[in-house]
Formats: structure tokens, C-alpha cells, sequence
């Protein structure tokens, strides 16, 4: 499977509404 490509300011927003980062969902 490929990873997909989140750049840094919308895992920002992801951690920010969800208070986790994409990182964390893996």
C-alpha cells in the first residue's frame, strides 16, 4: 500500500481538530 502524502500544515490541522497527528492513525 502507498502511504499517502500529507504535508506538515494539514497534520497540523488534523492534530489541531482531532488533537492527533496522521502519524498516530497509522
Amino acid at each position: 500500500m502507498k502511504y499517502f502524502d500529507w504535508d506538515d500544515a494539514k497534520n497540523a490541522k488534523l492534530r489541531t481538530e482531532r488533537g492527533i497527528g496522521f502519524e498516530e492513525i497509522v
